[in-house]
């Protein structure tokens, strides 16, 4: 959708293939441009994997890029299972990636607690039937979080850990 987007929905199907392959390669190189965990989150991960939490990423990053990513931020093996965007697998909202990250940790819904920042994540873990809450401090506002429901939207990394 992004490199659809950027081209205006213009593309015939070939093309916007193509494009999409020379994106990938482009943002796996630039992927870490800019790109840091935010503050606290990390403090916070490491309480809850104290409690005996299991940690799951999931995006609709492409999935090299999301694993090097991850990893390059927080270190290897630091999360459970992370798993982006494969060519072929429906994206969020549909909760496919999520189900397999679920899957992966031995994890039913009604057990997880999906944090987003966005209306895509709020709107994944409704169809997923996971618990949602909202973190206003990313890549949405609180307004646009709270228009999809969450349990609870926190404004602070500091909260995350209060939730378990």
């Amino acid at each position: 959708k992004l490199v659809a987007r950027a081209f205006g929905n213009t593309l015939d199907e070939n093309t916007l293939d193509e494009r999409y392959r020379e994106f990938k390669i482009i943002y796996d190189r630039i992927k870490l441009d800019n790109a840091h965990a935010y503050d606290g989150i990390k403090e916070q991960l490491d309480i809850i994997k104290a409690m005996g939490v299991k940690l799951c990423v999931v995006t609709n990053k492409p999935d090299v890029a999301a694993h090097g990513m991850v990893e390059n931020i927080f270190g290897k093996d630091y999360f459970d299972y992370i798993i982006g965007g494969i060519d072929g697998v429906p994206t969020k909202p549909d909760p496919t990636t999520t189900f397999k990250a679920l899957s992966a940790v031995g994890c039913k819904p009604s057990d997880a607690i999906f944090f987003g920042d966005s209306e895509v994540d709020m709107k994944t873990a409704k169809n997923a039937n996971i618990e949602a809450v909202g973190c206003s401090w990313g890549f949405r506002s609180f307004e646009t979080l709270f228009a999809e429901h969450p349990a609870v939207i926190i404004d602070e990394p500091r909260y995350i850990s209060k939730l378990f």
